[in-house]
């Protein structure tokens, strides 16, 4: 007995029991990179017209069996990725050992392992767009759903008419790119006519499909940061991995590229286009790097401005010219688009945070408490195209010399969500001393603190107001919070950091706390938001 779901569309399925029964005479062994792959308890029948997969890992009583497919097929149509004619089924007969079966049916296609290759060789056009069409699946599949397709080329396919889907049963929980960077090399050594041609085509297809499924530059960041880690794979895959990287580490250029074609002539009079990022008229040009051996190093400025201008005051009295800053300029304050101008009219480089990057996509859902969360609703409706735009565009992440810039943690993937903190440091310094990296500058934790290890792979944190990081083999640095330290400690808090001597210095000064108080109290800021400032917590 053959008991039939709807098909993934929805319809009634349009196979028979006969073409079930007609399969199950047509066993195909699976074998590795042969058309059909896949789990030794998936048993395969293949038609010349459909394929078969029983799951014989599955063993139900005969109530439950419909019941386990119909769960199958509700995943599915969530996710449509699918084939719509694919139809679940439970089936009991006598061929099989009479016990009930959970299986499907859906038509034969051209799976990627199979033909992409030689469409890559024979048309090349037709190769990329199909290559294409399965990133833009895959990552709405992660988007809308927070689904993981199974990158294995055998687990993609194509229809008669060229339309991309994916062929295998199972779906996994998105893991931020850690499978995806993993199997690039694989199918690069796979696929041995990809040139570096198609790598830069597949480069530019992921960012491309990044930008319009995700919305922001961000996760080409955090796929870039994985990829480095296989970049030590041999010859043509290094060559191929290093143009696929080059395509992600210009993921923001061809975002702004498109903001500013999207944006058009709806910007306001007062916000030209000479005021979006890139652009020299009328302000200082944003540092691409650190070119200067004495630079400032600032985190948290939380649209704070009276701290924020207290800062750049004595900044501006040590003779300092160039500053790095680690993120969430916005968020908690009521200034955030005076801190941003103030900002890009200052030669800066400047990190994302977490609340920029929610600042600027509206996107609150991970790591916000009910008042960072209001901060960011009101920051959406005081700030400019202009500013979000700048906002959207900060990369996460900073490599330079012996040295890294991020928001949260050198070990968080996602650059602005993990913290550096007692329970986190070792594996931080950890990290470093594998990328033989010397220090990382972080903020997001507010508290103006460097842990290091020395050279005998000793362990320890200090909070002095001065020390020498010559002398370290590597070192996490927080300079503090200049909108909202959180040490007990009221003041505008930053560092000065000389990379010929290594000496580091941390700084706190204090501001006209009544302005900002405030400004928030006209802006209906909760009180707490306020409160906090006057006691550094």
């Amino acid at each position: 007995m053959i008991e039939f779901t709807p098909s993934v569309s929805g319809r009634s399925s349009c196979f028979s029991e006969n073409d079930v029964l007609d399969a199950l005479r047509c066993p195909q062994a699976l074998q590795h990179q042969s058309n059909f792959t896949g789990r030794p308890a998936t048993n395969l029948f293949v038609t010349d017209t459909s394929v078969v997969k029983l799951r014989s890992d599955f063993v139900f009583q005969p109530k439950d069996a419909y019941r386990r497919a119909l769960s199958a097929l509700e995943k599915e149509q969530a996710v449509a990725v699918h084939h719509p004619s694919k139809t679940w089924f439970s089936l009991q007969i006598e061929q099989i050992g009479d016990v009930p079966v959970v299986g499907n049916i859906t038509p034969r296609l051209f799976p990627f392992n199979s033909f992409i290759g030689d469409l890559l060789e024979t048309n090349r056009d037709l190769a990329h767009e199909r290559l294409h069409a399965f990133l833009n699946i895959y990552l709405a599949a992660a988007k809308s759903h927070d689904v993981r397709l199974d990158e294995g080329l055998s687990n993609i396919a194509w229809d008669d008419a060229g339309k991309v889907y994916y062929v295998d049963d199972d779906l996994y929980q998105w893991d931020e790119f850690t499978s995806f960077a993993n199997v690039l090399p694989v199918w690069i050594r796979q696929l041995s006519m990809l040139t570096t041609d198609t790598a830069q085509f597949l480069g530019d297809a992921i960012v491309e499909s990044i930008l319009d499924n995700f919305g922001s530059a961000h996760p080409a960041y955090v796929l870039y940061g994985q990829l480095r880690e296989n970049l030590s794979v041999p010859g043509r895959e290094t060559e191929c991995l290093s143009v696929i990287s080059n395509a992600l580490a210009n993921a923001t250029k061809k975002a702004l590229h498109r903001r500013r074609q999207n944006i058009g002539t709806d910007i306001p009079p007062h916000e030209s286009k000479a005021s979006l990022p890139g652009s020299t008229e009328g302000q200082s040009k944003s540092l691409e790097c650190i070119s200067q051996q004495r630079f400032a190093v600032l985190a948290d400025i939380h649209a704070n401005l009276p701290a924020l201008e207290a800062a750049l005051d004595e900044i501006d009295r040590e003779g300092i010219e160039q500053l790095l800053v680690l993120g969430d300029v916005v968020g908690y304050g009521p200034h955030p688009g005076e801190c941003i101008q103030l900002l890009r009219d200052r030669q800066c480089l400047v990190i994302q945070g977490n609340h920029d990057f929610a600042a600027a996509t509206g996107d609150t859902s991970r790591g916000f408490s009910r008042l960072a969360s209001w901060a960011i609703d009101w920051t959406r409706k005081h700030i400019s195209e202009a500013d979000i735009d700048w906002l959207a565009h900060l990369s996460p992440v900073h490599r330079q010399d012996d040295w890294i810039a991020v928001h949260g943690s050198p070990i968080d993937k996602m650059y602005f969500f993990a913290y550096v903190y007692h329970m986190t440091y070792q594996a931080n310094l950890d990290y470093l001393q594998k990328q033989d990296t010397h220090i990382a500058f972080h903020g997001h934790s507010h508290v103006q603190m460097h842990y290091w290890r020395n050279a005998k792979g000793e362990d320890g944190k200090s909070s002095d107001t001065e020390c020498n990081l010559n002398s370290v083999r590597c070192a996490l640095v927080c300079p503090g919070s200049v909108g909202q330290p959180r040490a007990g400690a009221a003041g505008a808090e930053f560092a000065i950091y000389d990379s010929g001597s290594g000496l580091l210095q941390m700084r706190r000064v204090q501001y006209c706390f009544d302005a900002v108080v405030a400004d928030m109290t006209r802006h209906s800021f909760p009180s707490s938001l306020s409160e906090r400032l006057l006691v550094g917590k």
